[in-house]
């Protein structure tokens, strides 16, 4: 596990957990379906799913390795949830965690 990506080579997992500022779920979700209604522009996204319970949201995201991480995060959806993310998400409840593929 890492904190950093870009120290991973080949395949990366991407783990994200967050919470959910009340009254804010349904506009953290749109942003959410527009990167996921983007993704089929991403060769390099292997896997992207986004599970909730109440206002705790899940992610778990597979890329081919660092660049197309890259790729992803700098789409114009990826930016507009992240420039967004501070009015919807609450203080302090990211957590992300890198994986690389051993098998």
């Amino acid at each position: 596990m890492s904190s950093t990506p870009s120290l991973i080579k080949g395949r990366i997992t991407v783990i994200g957990a967050l919470t959910v500022k009340d009254g804010k779920l349904q506009e953290l979700l749109g942003l959410l379906g527009a990167i996921k209604e983007h993704l089929h522009n991403e060769s390099g996204t292997l896997h992207w799913e986004v599970d909730r319970f109440e206002n705790e949201i899940g992610l778990i995201e597979k890329y081919r390795d660092s660049g197309a991480l890259e790729v992803h995060m700098s789409s114009p959806q990826y930016q507009a949830f992240a420039a967004k993310a501070s009015e919807l998400i609450v203080e302090g409840s990211i957590s992300v965690k890198y994986y690389g593929s051993e098998l």
